[in-house]
């Protein structure tokens, strides 16, 4: 079968643990994306979205893995989705619902067609819930069969259980179908394998940052989306959005007047899961930056992490920027992510009294070593 596993979800009470990914994978399932933290993504703007779809592969294929195919959670997706989804390097996105049942879709065929005509919106029977009897599992698949129209009966499963949940089936009917399945040589194949999907693209060092380049500003309020501004020692020291940028339409300044202790900084926002970059221990990431320095100014990029327990912590720092009047691209190459580290925060600190206007910031998975 196919798992979809949320990678924010991975290792997390009630959730699969990464070995237990692993054992699934070597039995033959195939592992498929589903989001880091299981948001709806037409409910989230796209900049969010995308940032959930495409860290989600990105931890995927850190772990050595390929997916192909995503699953959208609650079911929801739209074109704009379905292109952020196609985007971040996805072959096939499968939905809930589309394929006719007893009650619902009266008009609707009996099974997603291969090749599929939409492939980010593949059909399926609606998903099994406690009240799914055994007979209706098997007239999904016993109609499909009888129409003779070919394709592929995707269905939906969530929780393996005894009523658990209204999205849950028992342990006895799934075994009992999956026995019924063996004995009448039912093919049961994983969503990549039956739906022949041409081998993904391979990672393009995508940038894991939302709003690199400070661009987004949809409140108002002056403070670039999924960034924050933060003040530590004693300094006086201002943060602004300016416009236009050193590449584009909006840049981040730091401003030190006055400086004793600490510093001025501006780093992904840390309280918000859809801003900030999924890691794991032993992962490496590479960060760039343009930048303009006044001299005399002592500017760093600098990093945090989040531990298991949810604290975020400082974790490193580059070494100082270079000075100067001209657009200077500095490029890092962060350390590897220790233990007991969910999440990284990165982005720029001046801590001496001077100017930095940075724009334009990236953050790529280092190459495997």
């Amino acid at each position: 079968g196919t798992f979809y596993v949320p990678t924010g979800r991975i290792g997390a009470a009630g959730f699969l643990s990464w070995s237990d990914v692993a054992t699934l994978a070597a039995q033959g399932h195939e592992i498929g994306g589903h989001t880091v933290d299981h948001p709806n993504l037409v409910n989230i703007p796209s900049s969010h979205a995308t940032a959930q779809v495409c860290n989600d592969r990105q931890n995927l294929v850190a772990k050595g893995y390929s997916p192909t195919t995503f699953a959208y959670p609650f079911g929801s997706n739209n074109a704009s989705v379905e292109s952020i989804v196609a985007g971040c390097g996805y072959t096939a996105a499968r939905d809930v619902g589309g394929l006719k049942a007893a009650s619902s879709c009266g008009g609707c065929p009996l099974s997603q067609a291969v090749p599929p005509s939409n492939p980010m919106a593949l059909r399926t029977n609606g998903s099994v819930r406690r009240d799914t009897t055994l007979a209706e599992m098997k007239g999904w698949v016993t109609a499909a069969e009888n129409a003779e129209s070919g394709g592929v009966v995707p269905l939906v499963l969530h929780h393996i259980c005894n009523g658990c949940d209204t999205y849950s089936v028992s342990q006895s009917i799934l075994e009992d179908f999956l026995d019924w399945l063996v004995a009448r040589g039912t093919p049961v194949r994983t969503m990549n394998d039956a739906l022949a999907l041409p081998p993904p693209p391979p990672p393009t060092g995508s940038n894991l940052l939302v709003n690199p380049g400070f661009e987004t500003d949809a409140n108002g309020d002056l403070v670039p989306d999924c960034w924050e501004r933060h003040t530590y020692g004693t300094l006086s020291a201002t943060g602004t959005r300016v416009t236009p940028g050193l590449t584009g339409n909006a840049a981040e300044r730091i401003t030190v007047t006055g400086h004793t202790s600490g510093d001025r900084k501006f780093v992904q926002q840390r309280d918000n899961n859809n801003c900030v970059t999924p890691a794991t221990p032993g992962d490496r990431f590479d960060m760039t930056a343009n930048h303009q320095t006044t001299p005399g100014a002592s500017a760093r990029l600098v990093a945090y992490r989040r531990t298991n327990t949810g604290n975020w912590l400082w974790w490193t720092q580059h070494s100082p920027l270079p000075t100067g009047t001209t657009t200077t691209t500095t490029t890092w190459n962060l350390p590897e992510v220790p233990a007991d580290t969910t999440a990284i925060s990165v982005g720029v600190s001046l801590r001496s009294p001077g100017t930095i206007t940075a724009d334009d910031l990236t953050l790529t998975r280092a190459p495997a070593a």
